[in-house]
């Protein structure tokens, strides 16, 4: 049986969640086994999770639906940024290593610019096999359709049983939440994959040991970039070593099969 997982960032928009699983299933025709949103611990956004959780037990009932919900209200800091750098590539590497799944894809549609920025850049190093933005041209409507059922929204995330609570609303919610297929457009965005034993020999000079360039197996030009990304410091007797920044790198590649 294949296996396919859908990874979606969420923001204040929870159609963004079900449009792209809605256009993976019915306008590409993909199997879809499991679902996982990652969501911060806002309660507007943990409401908008429970409502596309309802959504989806309502349209796909087969689809295993997962939830990722950051230990923070919304990404202001550094701090804050590399948490989430590593707790996204944990994610990516898990559908993989721990889920074998045969494909990846992740929509970036939902949350703040700066963490689907990040996705999409952790996208190549772990293997996804695309990287999607939802564009819908009449946002403006749909906000005031999810202004309008705010309090429905609320209602059913703080009910006891959403399922149920979504489907006796299901002719107003339905409409917001499945939009037809023509009224949105799904874009994929190239993404490169960073070759697996490349990505090895870069986690192995970003331990914090100082290693001479010759050991470090990398080409000349490989390690200039390092350098000039703030990644690793060369001497002038040619010996390599990781920066600070490099060792939080080397934290988040970690999650990279050995």
């Amino acid at each position: 049986m294949v296996k396919i997982s859908l990874v979606c960032t969420l923001g204040v928009s929870p159609p963004v969640v079900t449009e792209f699983v809605r256009y993976m299933v019915d306008g590409e025709g993909l199997p879809v086994s499991d679902v996982t949103v990652v969501a911060t611990d806002n309660p507007v956004v943990l409401s908008g999770l429970v409502l596309v959780k309802a959504a989806l037990a309502s349209r796909f009932p087969k689809i295993r639906f997962h939830e990722k919900i950051l230990p923070f209200d919304d990404v202001r800091s550094l701090e804050e940024t590399y948490m989430f750098i590593n707790e996204m590539g944990r994610l990516l590497a898990d559908q993989r290593r721990l889920h074998h799944v045969d494909a990846v894809h992740l929509s970036l549609a939902g949350g703040r610019k700066d963490m689907g920025i990040t996705a999409a850049l952790l996208a190549s190093y772990f293997g996804v096999n695309g990287v999607y933005h939802v564009i819908m041209p009449e946002v403006q409507i749909v906000n005031e359709k999810l202004e309008a059922l705010r309090r429905e929204i609320e209602n059913l995330a703080s009910s006891g049983d959403p399922l149920s609570y979504y489907n006796r609303l299901k002719e107003e919610f339905d409409p917001v939440m499945y939009p037809p297929l023509g009224e949105y457009t799904v874009i994929k965005i190239p993404v490169i994959p960073y070759p697996l034993t490349m990505l090895r020999r870069i986690r192995r000079i970003l331990t914090g040991e100082k290693l001479e360039k010759r050991a470090a197996n990398l080409p000349d030009d490989v390690l200039i970039g390092l350098q000039a990304s703030g990644l690793i410091r060369i001497t002038s007797k040619g010996t390599v070593y990781a920066t600070d920044l490099g060792r939080k790198v080397y934290d988040l590649l970690n999650w990279l099969e050995p």
